[in-house]
């Protein structure tokens, strides 16, 4: 055999021992996700509770105050500058 076939069958021989191991996984992965999706449509999570529209509105506002105080300071927005 030659060095590359040597390789070769190196490779194939971990694939095939680590492949169990990779097929258990997959199955508990896709199990978790079957019940994950059973309680999504039990209504248990996924569903909206009213809170997260509220933290939403306090993220947006924090936001909006936070670039507004950033323009001041960028710009140095000054109203007295603006007087006649």
């Amino acid at each position: 055999m030659t060095n590359q076939e040597v390789l070769i069958q190196e490779v194939q021989d971990e694939i095939s021992a680590e492949m169990p191991e990779r097929l258990r996984v997959i199955e508990t992965a896709q199990e978790k996700d079957k019940e994950i999706q059973s309680r999504m449509e039990r209504g248990e999570i996924g569903i909206s509770h009213g809170s997260d529209k509220v933290v939403g509105l306090l993220m947006f506002l924090l936001a909006t105050f936070v670039t507004l105080l950033a323009m001041y300071f960028v710009f140095e927005i000054n109203p007295a500058h603006y007087q006649l």
